[in-house]
């Protein structure tokens, strides 16, 4: 008999990643604490990162392109959120029992994982 509250868990991550450019010199930045206070931490960590870079880095050259708005996802017939994790777990399991059949084949590990990801990128540049 399968444990499957032992076998399955679910997630949730949320993160803010940014990019500055201070006088032709860039700096990255990222968190996983999306709250007010650590986003306006990120801001000026940002900026800190971008004038150091003027001490080791070279400026870089954005170019200029015209603003655009887009959206893009996958497209399937079945979400597999969706999909009972029962289910999900019994393909992973018959692909587990396959794996043990074919010869020579000494050790078989499965795993199943499903992500939904949503992300915004939002810039100043552009016209």
């Amino acid at each position: 008999m399968i444990d499957y509250d032992r076998i399955i868990s679910l997630a949730e991550k949320k993160s803010v990643g940014l990019r500055v450019i201070v006088d032709g010199y860039p700096g990255f930045v990222a968190t996983n604490n999306v709250s007010e206070r650590s986003v306006r931490e990120l801001v000026n960590r940002a900026v800190s990162v971008a004038k150091a870079m003027k001490l080791t880095g070279r400026r870089i050259i954005l170019h200029e392109r015209k603003a655009c708005r887009d959206r893009i996802s996958s497209k399937f017939k079945i979400n597999p959120l969706d999909v009972d994790p029962r289910e999900k777990i019994g393909i992973a399991m018959d692909a587990y029992k396959s794996g043990r059949e074919v010869e020579d084949v000494v050790s078989v590990l499965t795993r199943l994982g499903i992500e939904h990801e949503h992300r915004e990128f939002y810039s100043s540049w552009g016209r």
